[in-house]
């Protein structure tokens, strides 16, 4: 894999803008930062969730929010009993 270097800033609030290509070719919205030394090190992380819709979508028809709702009742019902 070819390294790539850019060079960005950060803002006021302490944002740093990863550039279009970079965010397009991972496809991520979670991130592990690491400290090394002097290096700061963005990895990114398989959201678990959206894992999970995935592989559910994949073999089932039922949605996430179908599950979780289906959780949520059984979990009353066993909180009213």
């Amino acid at each position: 894999m070819p390294k790539h270097t850019v060079k960005t800033k950060m803002d006021e609030r302490g944002r740093v803008v990863i550039p279009k290509e970079i965010r397009e070719r991972f496809q991520a919205e979670l991130f592990e930062v690491k400290v090394e030394g002097n290096k700061i090190s963005l990895v990114p992380l398989t959201d678990p969730l959206t894992t999970l819709q995935k592989k559910l979508s994949k073999s089932s028809t039922k949605s996430i929010d179908e599950l979780a709702e289906n959780i949520a009742v059984k979990e009353v019902k066993n909180a009213n009993h």
